[in-house]
C-alpha cells in the first residue's frame, strides 16, 4: 500500500500493531506482517540487535500457531540476526526450527540455506549442530553445488568439534565439488572454514597460510565478511612472536569492523587489537579498544575478561572484580562446554588467583576447566589448552602437586606460545616444575620461555624473568646470582615502567 515508503514507516506500524494486538487477536497478522517488514529493514542497514527485536516481535504476535512458511523465513532471519548479536541460544533454536520446518514440507532449498547457516557459525559448537548438517545432506544430490556447500559447513563444525579427521575428509569433498564445477565462492569457503578448524588445533602456520589465501580471494569475490574473519584468525600470529604482521591484521580487521557494523565483528576487531596492546603493555590503547567493543560491539565475555586481567596486572583489585563478576555472570547464561566463555573464565579466575589467591576463585577455575574438558563435546586443541593452562596456575599458586602432575603433559604439548590470557606456556610449564621440585627443569623451561618472547612482549618477559630469578636464588648453584641480577633489572624495569605495581612489589621483596 505504501510502496517505497513501506520500509520507512514499517517500524512505526509495526509498534502500533503490536500494542493494539495485545488488545485484540484480529490484529496480530498485521503486527507479525510490519514487524518483518521492520526487521528486514533494519537487517539491510545492519542495524543487528534492532533487527532481532522486530522478528521477536514478529513471531511474538504469531505465538500459538502453526509455523509456516511465512513464520519459518521469520525464524531463520531471527537466527542469522541473533548470531551477528552472539546470541547463541536463541540463534540455534531458530534455525532449528525453521529447518525442522523446511525438511518437513521437502523445501529442500530453503532447508539446505539454513543448514550451511547453522553450520557457519563458529558460535554454534555442539554435536546436534553437525547432525542437522548431516541431515541436510541426505536430501541433496551427491556432486552438487549444494552438496559441497554442506560439506564445507560439516568440516567446519566437526573441526570445531574436536573431530578432525573426519572434519578433513568434509573438506576435501567440498574442494572436489568446487575444482569441478569450478566455484571460487565454495572454494573460499574451503578455505575460511580450513583455517579455523587448523589454527585451533595450534596449527598456527598453516592457518596463517591459509589465511593469506583467503584474504585475497575474498577480496577478489567482494566477500568484506569473511575476509574480516580470516584477518581475525591472522591477527592470532602473535602467539608465536609475529607481532608485528598480526597487528596489520588486526588494524585491517578494525577498518572492515568499522564498515560491516556486525556487532560481532567488531568484538572480534576490538579482542584483537586489546590483544597485541596487551602484548606490548600499551594498558591504555587496549582499554579503548576494549570499551569501544562493549560499547559497539555485542555482549563478549573475551572482553570482559580481558579488562579484568589488564586491572590485575596494574593493582587495581577493586576494578578488575567488577569486570570479573560481569565475566561471571555473563557466563552463566551459556551451556557449559569446550567454548571460549567459560575458558575465560576459567584463565582470569586464574589470573586472579596469582594476585589475590581467594578460594572462590580456585572452585572457579575448577568448575569451568571441568566444564571445558569433560564435555562430550572433544573440543579444539586451543581451548582445552587454554583451560589446562588455567588449572596449571592454580596448582602452582596452591602448591597442588597432584594436579601439577596431571597437567604437565597438557602443557607440554602445547609447546611455545605467547597466548594473551595466560602467561607464556614455557613459563607455565616451568612454574609446574617447580611444584614438583623439579628446579633444574624449571630453571631451563622458563629460560627457554624468555628465548622465546620477543622484546616486545615487555608484560611476558617481566613475569617470566621475575619467575626464573626467583627460582635461581632458590636454586643458588654457581652462576645463579649473577643471572638473577640481570633478570631482576629487566624484570623491574618493565614492571615499573609499565605500572604492574603487584609484580614491583614482588620484584623487590
Amino acid at each position: 500500500r505504501y510502496g517505497a515508503h513501506a520500509d520507512e514507516r514499517a517500524g512505526r506500524l509495526a509498534m502500533h500493531f503490536s500494542e493494539a494486538a495485545t488488545l485484540s487477536p484480529r490484529f496480530s497478522d498485521k503486527a507479525a506482517k510490519y514487524s518483518g517488514v521492520a526487521g528486514r529493514q533494519a537487517l539491510a542497514q545492519s542495524a543487528y540487535p534492532e533487527a532481532a527485536r522486530h522478528f521477536r516481535a514478529a513471531l511474538s504476535a504469531r505465538e500459538g500457531q502453526e509455523v509456516d512458511d511465512e513464520m519459518a523465513g521469520l525464524l531463520f532471519e531471527l537466527g542469522k540476526v541473533a548470531a551477528h548479536n552472539a546470541e547463541i541460544s536463541e540463534s540455534w533454536r531458530s534455525l532449528r526450527q525453521a529447518f525442522d520446518y523446511y525438511a518437513r514440507v521437502e523445501n529442500i532449498p530453503r532447508a539446505v540455506d539454513v543448514a550451511y547457516e547453522a553450520g557457519t557459525s563458529m558460535l554454534l559448537i555442539r554435536i546436534s549442530q553437525a547432525q542437522l548438517i548431516e541431515r541436510a545432506l541426505a536430501l541433496v544430490e551427491e556432486g552438487t553445488e549444494e552438496y559441497g556447500k554442506l560439506n564445507a559447513a560439516l568440516g567446519q563444525s566437526l573441526g570445531l568439534l574436536g573431530q578432525i579427521d573426519r572434519a578433513r575428509e568434509a573438506f576435501a569433498r567440498a574442494e572436489a565439488v568446487a575444482v569441478k564445477l569450478k566455484l571460487p565462492r565454495l572454494e573460499l569457503d574451503v578455505l575460511r572454514f580450513s583455517q579455523y578448524v587448523i589454527g585451533f588445533q595450534l596449527e598456527l602456520d598453516e592457518a596463517v597460510a591459509i589465511g593469506d589465501r583467503a584474504i585475497a580471494l575474498a577480496r577478489e569475490l567482494g566477500e568484506p565478511l569473511i575476509e574480516a574473519i580470516a584477518h581475525f584468525f591472522n591477527a592470532g600470529q602473535f602467539w608465536v612472536g609475529r607481532l608485528d604482521q598480526a597487528e596489520k591484521h588486526g588494524q585491517a580487521l578494525r577498518a572492515l569492523a568499522d564498515r560491516l557494523r556486525i556487532p560481532y565483528t567488531i568484538s572480534n576487531a576490538a579482542y584483537a587489537q586489546a590483544q597485541h596492546a596487551v602484548a606490548r603493555g600499551d594498558w591504555e590503547a587496549a582499554r579503548q579498544a576494549l570499551q569501544w567493543g562493549l560499547d559497539v560491539g555485542s555482549p563478549d565475555a573475551r572482553l570482559l575478561a580481558y579488562h579484568a586481567r589488564i586491572a590485575f596486572q596494574l593493582g587495581d583489585v577493586q576494578l578488575a572484580r567488577s569486570y570479573q563478576q560481569r565475566l561471571v555472570d555473563f557466563v552463566a547464561n551459556i551451556s557449559p562446554g569446550p567454548n571460549i566463555e567459560y575458558v575465560e573464565l576459567a584463565t582470569t579466575a586464574a589470573r586472579a588467583c596469582q594476585f589475590n589467591l581467594r578460594a572462590s576463585d580456585v572452585e572457579i577455575v575448577r568448575r569451568a576447566v571441568q566444564a571445558v574438558v569433560s564435555s562430550p563435546v572433544a573440543g579444539t586443541a586451543l581451548l582445552v589448552g587454554q583451560a589446562y593452562s588455567a588449572l596449571a596456575i592454580v596448582a602452582c599458586v596452591t602448591g597442588d602437586r597432584d594436579t601439577a602432575e596431571n597437567v604437565l603433559p597438557r602443557i607440554e604439548a602445547l609447546g611455545s606460545l605467547a597466548t594473551g590470557p595466560c602467561p607464556q606456556s614455557d613459563h607455565i610449564r616451568g612454574l609446574i616444575l617447580e611444584v614438583l621440585d623439579r628446579i633444574e627443569e624449571a630453571v631451563e623451561a622458563i629460560e627457554t620461555g624468555l628465548g622465546f618472547l620477543p622484546p616486545a612482549y615487555k608484560p611476558q618477559r617481566a613475569e617470566a624473568a621475575y619467575d626464573c630469578a626467583r627460582i635461581r636464588l632458590q636454586r643458588d648453584a654457581p652462576g645463579d646470582r649473577a643471572r638473577a641480577r640481570e633478570l631482576i633489572a629487566e624484570a623491574l624495569g618493565h614492571a615499573q615502567q609499565l605500572g604492574m605495581k603487584p609484580l614491583v612489589d614482588r620484584i623487590v621483596a
